[in-house]
């Protein structure tokens, strides 16, 4: 049992390691891809002082700047609304060709639910793993909980990127069901717990898990329409 415990331990480790390495490479893509974004908002505030210094209107519809800085329509829509919530171009000043989207399941959905909430579970796993030589069980599932809650928090804020409230729905289903899931597979059904598994730490830990999902996407659903009034 020590044995096994030791190899899991360490496979987890090492799943970790490599995932922060990854993350650190996806940070340094992150920062190119900032400084992109920068330049393409540099040319479509070139473009809207060319339009009002030839006498023009200054309207700039997102096929003119996505025309300009040669990104896809919604980027171009995304730089436009962004400058405008900066301030440096007025209110109204530019046109949107809004797009209706029904489709929830897409590549960037799957990432946000099955990617992310594999990884939370997964951090969730080493840390029993790991805090299980030196807390006793019974309060593993308290100790971890805060950790859990504040990376969660971080996922939720930085990296989903959702804009309705349904898309954090869907999400907060998927993470939960896939910690019961993962959770009776490798913990319950390889470790069989003798005093049982299910306990108060692991109710607590599924209800937050679908919560949390569920405040973030209220907040952003009324921050848009606090917006749009």
């Amino acid at each position: 049992m020590a044995m096994s415990l030791i190899i899991v331990g360490v496979l987890v480790v090492g799943v970790i390691i490599g995932g922060a390495i990854v993350m650190g490479v996806r940070e340094d893509k992150k920062n190119v891809q900032s400084e992109a974004k920068e330049e393409a908002k540099k040319k479509i505030l070139e473009l809207f002082a060319l339009r009002q210094a030839q006498g023009l209107s200054g309207e700039i519809t997102n096929n003119d700047a996505q025309t300009a800085v040669g990104v896809s329509d919604a980027s171009a829509t995304r730089y436009l609304d962004e400058l405008e919530k900066e301030g440096k171009i007025v209110a109204g000043s530019w046109v949107i060709k809004k797009k209706k989207e029904n489709n929830f399941f897409t590549k960037q959905f799957y990432k946000d639910a099955f990617g992310w909430g594999f990884v939370l579970w997964l951090i969730g796993y080493a840390l029993g793993i790991i805090l299980f030589v030196v807390v006793p069980p019974s309060v593993i599932g308290w100790v971890i909980m805060p950790v859990g809650i504040f990376i969660t928090l971080w996922v939720l804020l930085k990296k989903i990127k959702g804009n309705i409230f349904l898309y954090y729905v869907l999400l907060a289903i998927a993470w939960v069901a896939i910690a019961i899931v993962f959770d009776y597979f490798f913990l319950v059904k390889i470790f069989k717990p003798e005093d049982g598994y299910y306990k108060l730490d692991v109710y607590v830990y599924y209800i937050i898990t679908f919560i949390l999902p569920l405040v973030i996407g209220a907040r952003y659903s009324k921050e848009l329409k606090n917006r749009a009034s």
